[in-house]
């Protein structure tokens, strides 16, 4: 599971590339998620994890090193 890595890990990403891309393949597909991130300068391809907060909210983790 992608929250059972240390975030932004490279070597967790790698270990779960196909998990990962189907993460973002889905914040892709939301539109709602996809405008805030490019509202707050990033891009799917920088999100690392997704982490709901039991309310219907999601928190997108992003690894913002550049």
């Amino acid at each position: 599971e992608i929250s059972a890595c240390l975030v932004g890990s490279e070597m967790c990403i790698r270990d779960r590339a196909e998990a990962v891309d189907d993460m973002r393949a889905s914040v892709d597909a939301n539109a709602d998620l996809s405008a805030e991130l490019e509202a707050e300068g990033f891009t799917s391809e920088e999100v690392v994890a997704v982490r709901g907060n039991g309310m219907g909210g999601l928190t997108l983790i992003v690894d913002d090193r550049g």
